[in-house]
């Protein structure tokens, strides 16, 4: 999930030539990052299943991850 921000960072900074967003907070909290936090924690959470981890370990995981990265409390 790290690595999925941190390329996220770097295209909007090719594209935009900004270094951060001034309120990294702020950011985290747009429909557009939500989303994408969201999508990647989910498919990190299928690769894991593929991988052998059982179904229900492997959405709990995702899940957990998803709510630290949008500062919610986990389901």
């Amino acid at each position: 999930m790290g690595w999925d921000l941190a390329l996220l960072g770097l295209s909007l900074y090719l594209i935009a030539g900004v270094d951060r967003p001034d309120d990294p907070d702020a950011f985290a909290r747009t429909a557009p990052a939500q989303q994408f936090i969201r999508a990647v924690s989910g498919r990190w959470a299928e690769a894991s299943v593929q991988a052998g981890t059982p179904e229900e370990d492997a959405t709990a995981a995702g899940n957990r991850t998803t709510a630290f990265y949008l500062g919610e409390e986990p389901a």
